[in-house]
C-alpha cells in the first residue's frame, strides 16, 4: 500500500495549497495481484462473446485438420469463417450492433474469451485511521471484482483466414498452419474493474485527504462527480449521499473524510466477495 503520514503532511502544507489538483486515476494500473479465476458465466453481458468464441472454435477446428494432414477438408469450415468475419466488419451478422468501444486503431476487437476475476489493488492508503492490517502491521491489498477481457482483431483475422484458403487448396500446408497458429494467438488481453464508480470514489476521498489543507473546487468536483456516479451503483445510495454532503462543505471535514474512506473500503470488499474487515481505532 502507498502511505503517506499526517506529519509529512502538515511539514509540508504550504507547498500542498500551492499544489495543482490530484489528476483522476486509473485504478486498473494499481492491479498487483490476481487473487482467483473463473469462466465468466454470463456471456450475455459482453456483447459478441458468444460470435468471439465460435470464430476460435473455427480456427481451431481449421487447424486441427490442416494439422491431420487433411487441409482440403478444412476449406467449407474456412469459408464459413471468412463469411463470418466479414459480415462482422461490415457491422451485420448481429442482433444488434457492437458497442462503439470494440473499434481502435481502425481495427475492430470482438471479445472470444471473459474472465472474472477476483484481484489484489495497491490503492493510495492515508495514515493514521482505520485500517485492515496484516500481521506485522502491513497493509492489505485492497480485494476488488475485475473482468479479463481477451479479443481478436476481426480485419486480421479476416485477412489471414483468406489467406489461408488460398493455401489449403494450393498444397501451401505448413503456411496455413503457420497463419493459422498466428490467428489463434493474435488475441489481446485487457482488465476492467467491476464497480469501478465505487474504486474511483474511494480513489477520489484518498486524493482529498492526500491534498489536505487545502481544500478548493477541482477537489469538491472530483468528490461531487463521485457522488454522481454512485448513484447506480447497487447497495451505495447512503455512501453517495455522504460523499455528496461532503463535497458540499464550506470547509475541510477531515474526520468526515476519513470515516467515509472506510466506509468506501469495506463496500468495495463487499463486492469482491470477501468479508468487511474492521478498521483499527
Amino acid at each position: 500500500m502507498r502511505t503517506i503520514h499526517w506529519a509529512w503532511l502538515l511539514l509540508f502544507a504550504p507547498l500542498l495549497l500551492a499544489a495543482q489538483p490530484v489528476p483522476p486515476e486509473s485504478p486498473e494500473q494499481d492491479v498487483v495481484a490476481i487473487l482467483s479465476a473463473t469462466p465468466l458465466s454470463d456471456t450475455e453481458s459482453v456483447p459478441g462473446l458468444l460470435s468471439g468464441q465460435s470464430i476460435m472454435d473455427g480456427l481451431r477446428g481449421a487447424l486441427e485438420l490442416v494439422r491431420g494432414g487433411v487441409p482440403k477438408a478444412a476449406s467449407p469450415g474456412l469459408e464459413t469463417l471468412l463469411d463470418e468475419l466479414q459480415q462482422l466488419q461490415a457491422g451485420d451478422g448481429l442482433a444488434s450492433p457492437l458497442p462503439a468501444s470494440y473499434h481502435s486503431g481502425g481495427e475492430l476487437w470482438l471479445p472470444v474469451h471473459a474472465e472474472l476475476l477476483q484481484v489484489g489493488l495497491d490503492a493510495p492508503d492515508l495514515l493514521p485511521r482505520p485500517r485492515p492490517e496484516q500481521a506485522g502491521g502491513q497493509v492489505d491489498n485492497l480485494p476488488a471484482m475485475a473482468r479479463r477481457i481477451e479479443r481478436l482483431p476481426v480485419g486480421l483475422t479476416a485477412q489471414r483466414v483468406e489467406r489461408v484458403l488460398h493455401l489449403v487448396n494450393t498444397g501451401g500446408q505448413e503456411q496455413a498452419r503457420q497463419l493459422l497458429k498466428a490467428a489463434l494467438r493474435g488475441t489481446e488481453s485487457s482488465l476492467v474493474l467491476e464497480h469501478r464508480s465505487l474504486i474511483l470514489a474511494y480513489y477520489g476521498v484518498e486524493a482529498a485527504l492526500a491534498a489536505a489543507p487545502r481544500w478548493d473546487d477541482p477537489i469538491r468536483d472530483r468528490l461531487r462527480q463521485a457522488a454522481e456516479a454512485l448513484h447506480g451503483e447497487a447497495g451505495a445510495a447512503k455512501i453517495s449521499d455522504r460523499l455528496q454532503a461532503q463535497a458540499d462543505r464550506l470547509t475541510l471535514d477531515l474526520r468526515g473524510l476519513q470515516d467515509l474512506a472506510l466506509a468506501l473500503r469495506k463496500q468495495i470488499v463487499l463486492t469482491a466477495g470477501s468479508q468487511p474487515v474492521q478498521g483499527r481505532p
